[in-house]
């Protein structure tokens, strides 16, 4: 069970919506203003001397007064577009959706080979690649090409089989399949380009672990094109929720449950989820309603004071794959540390397999934090025994480790 209702205290507004979020209800979620670090990249760009067109500000107190401007120029454009497409929406009624349907747009759907595959051991239908096609008039009559994305078949047959689960009733006819898991991509290239920060997916073998030993069936930080659980959260509303997204995680407000949380691995993104969760278990009425989240982060010093001396805090484990031993505190004994080779996490640009061993599978951060966040009644209900654990810490290692 979930809450749509929220507090006015303590920093809470209402609408469901965490003030830490940054963000006002109907806003664009992919404006450069509410992307972390947006700031410095663009005055990076501006002071840089490299390239033709390279723009080289020389102080940096004018790159500041630029880079800010661009930004709120950013924001009034998408403000207007906003404006014009519900306008749209509003005037055109059915004509409008029937003008954005694939065929109407021009998208186009093709099939070729990779070359990331030269084994001939590996199933022929993770070596093609799916490549959607933004064909325009303009791009046609200037003999330009046209916009593209490309993904490994596996993945966009898993958009499109999640697409068919959540937006079958709006869409059966799959009418807008195509320009939806294109514009999903356009965006997760962007935000991934313009974030410079990893975000790996938890490793389905350390998933399965988690599901089976604490309930978990949630992912708080995931995207279409990375969750291991069909139930999730993700950064952009808009253009998920077509495969199943329920949007942010804050504005998630789960009265009980037990929740898996693996934020990007940039400092702000885990000390505004740390403030959401803990935000979060405090409101719960501990004796009535279960709560619990299952935190992997890297290990940090920033990480550690969010979490040092919270009661919320039931158990820490650290997986060390360049230690001698992987460990788990409160109370527990150690965990021998075993070596693997060549982990990676997933990647839509990245196929899913490759001879036939899935990717994902194991886990690349050297240091990782695991933490165990409840209140009572989750504790009790979802206690992290030493045994319980290990089995969690065992899933993001190799699968040499088993052998």
């Amino acid at each position: 069970p979930f809450s749509n209702d929220s507090y006015d205290e303590d920093g809470w507004i209402r609408q469901g919506r965490n003030t830490s979020s940054r963000r006002r209800m109907g806003d664009d979620p992919v404006l450069l203003s509410h992307v972390p670090h947006a700031m410095e990249h663009v005055k990076s760009l501006l002071m840089s001397n490299k390239g033709s067109s390279s723009l080289c500000v020389p102080m940096e107190e004018i790159a500041d007064l630029l880079a800010n401007d661009f930004l709120l120029e950013m924001d009034r454009i998408a403000s207007e577009v906003q404006k014009t497409q519900l306008s749209h929406v509003r005037n055109g009624g059915e004509e409008y959706h029937r003008s954005v349907e694939d065929a109407v747009l021009g998208m186009r759907l093709s099939e070729e080979a990779s070359s990331y595959y030269n084994d001939s051991t590996d199933n022929p239908e993770n070596a093609v690649m799916i490549k959607i096609e933004w064909v325009t008039k303009a791009s046609i009559l200037n003999v330009r090409t046209p916009p593209f994305q490309k993904v490994y078949k596996p993945h966009f047959d898993l958009l499109r089989r999640n697409y068919c689960d959540t937006s079958s009733k709006t869409d059966p006819d799959l009418k807008h399949v195509l320009t939806r898991i294109f514009v999903l991509l356009c965006r997760y290239d962007t935000i991934s380009a313009l974030k410079g920060v990893n975000h790996a997916a938890i490793p389905p073998r350390a998933f399965e672990a988690m599901s089976r030993n604490f309930g978990i069936s949630h992912e708080c930080f995931a995207s279409p094109l990375n969750r291991v659980s069909p139930s999730y959260n993700s950064i952009f509303p808009d253009v998920d929720r077509f495969f199943g997204s329920l949007g942010s995680f804050f504005d998630f407000l789960p009265l009980e449950g037990s929740f898996e949380a693996n934020p990007p691995f940039d400092g702000e993104s885990t000390s505004i989820m740390f403030e959401h969760i803990f935000g979060l278990l405090q409101r719960t009425d501990t004796e009535k309603n279960a709560l619990s989240f299952l935190v992997v982060v890297p290990k940090t010093n920033d990480a550690l004071s969010c979490v040092n001396g919270s009661p919320f805090l039931r158990k820490m484990a650290v997986i060390d794959t360049e230690s001698s031993e992987n460990y788990i505190h409160k109370g527990a004994s150690s965990i021998k540390k075993v070596m693997h080779d060549n982990t990676t996490t997933y990647h839509f640009k990245q196929p899913m397999t490759i001879n036939g061993n899935k990717l994902g599978d194991s886990w690349s951060r050297s240091t990782t934090m695991l933490l165990w966040l409840q209140n009572d009644h989750g504790h009790t209900m979802w206690t992290p025994t030493e045994e319980k654990v290990e089995s969690v810490v065992y899933g993001f290692l190799a699968p040499p480790a088993f052998e």
